[in-house]
């Protein structure tokens, strides 16, 4: 028989259970089922109800009862409590959010970190893979290497019977990705690298399909320093920066002065190189965690870090900074493996 206590029992269920103990009649397992009682009072009835079944001592199983107000556990088969598991509380959910966060702080570093040596890792490739072509153009040429300037032969600056490296399609944040795969493709070092992708870097802006640039020295823009026309003329090769990842490209080649000790521009009163006062400048470029890579006229790539401040300030066109920098080692060392040597005395 089965006895269901719900509500306010009262007196009468009472000397109902009291009646069946005298008669013996009671079962020798009592399970107990409850609905969600609504009081404290309701709660403390059935406890009562519970104690006189102790008493005459047919309660041979432990029956165990809320104290709170909310409900009563129910017995299982054999006498045991079935609790009634709730949720979360607000306190340990609190917990758990704060430890996810942590592990965010900890990890979300730690894996932009990965992401970024493995898109410099791919830089320095396509930078490789640009200097074979390189090369191979000149074999193919008498030693003579393509031009560094962008466009068509007899487009300034390059001379009717040469063909820019690539054409110009104009600045990426004005013309289609298609218009700058096609300027590719139509320039004088496709034959050599018909990759498209291998001409820009994987950390370029969205619509960017060039972000690398030739020095002015390799046949490049006609400005002042010593110019190399063919390969044969250049030295220690190892030395000597052929590709850069620019990332924001022009229409000419890669500047920087040979006979003074500035970057290449004025200084800056529109920040970002987005800018309209920007766009003619050629700052040094600040690429994969503050610094750049270059390709050299052997054939290898480097990752270069930028060391002094300004530098960095300079190349992300930040509000005042100014491209006469006396004493940066930066500016030396760009200076040098792109001319060969200084055509200054730098201030010590």
């Amino acid at each position: 028989m089965r006895y269901i206590a719900f509500g306010n029992p009262g007196n009468t269920l009472r000397h109902h259970y009291e009646r069946q103990l005298h008669r013996g009649s009671l079962p020798a397992m009592v399970k107990l089922y409850t609905k969600k009682v609504d009081s404290c009072n309701d709660a403390l009835s059935i406890l009562n109800i519970i104690s006189t079944v102790k008493e005459y001592g047919y309660c041979r199983r432990r029956l165990v009862s809320h104290t709170t107000c909310g409900g009563i556990d129910k017995l299982n088969r054999r006498g045991g409590t079935m609790r009634q598991h709730k949720g979360f509380t607000l306190i340990e959910l609190l917990v758990v959010i704060a430890i996810i966060a942590i592990l965010m702080a900890i990890l979300i570093p730690a894996l932009h970190r990965a992401r970024e040596q493995g898109q410099r890792a791919a830089c320095l490739n396509n930078l490789r893979q640009l200097t074979v072509a390189w090369v191979l153009y000149a074999d193919d040429n008498d030693d003579k290497i393509v031009h560094g300037c962008t466009g068509k032969g007899g487009e300034s600056p390059i001379p009717a019977d040469e063909d820019g490296w690539v054409h110009w399609a104009g600045y990426s944040d004005a013309t289609t990705e298609e218009a700058q795969i096609e300027a590719i493709e139509e320039g004088a070092l496709f034959p050599y690298c018909k990759t498209a992708k291998l001409y820009q870097c994987p950390s370029g802006l969205r619509g960017e399909m060039r972000t690398y640039a030739i020095v002015d020295s390799m046949n490049g823009w006609p400005s002042t320093g010593p110019h190399i026309k063919k390969r044969t003329q250049i030295t220690r090769g190892g030395e000597r920066v052929v590709f850069l990842d620019e990332g924001w490209v022009t229409l000419a080649s890669w500047s920087v002065p040979y006979d003074r000790e500035s970057w290449w521009g004025s200084t800056v009163t529109q920040a970002g190189i987005l800018a309209a006062d920007n766009r003619h400048k050629d700052p040094p470029p600040v690429r994969h965690g503050g610094g750049t890579s270059f390709s050299f006229a052997d054939g290898h790539s480097e990752y270069w870090k930028w060391r002094d401040q300004r530098t960095i300030d300079y190349g992300k066109m930040m509000l005042g900074a100014d491209p006469v920098q006396p004493g940066n080692p930066d500016l030396h060392r760009v200076q040098q493996a792109v001319w060969g040597k200084l055509g200054y005395e730098p201030v010590p």
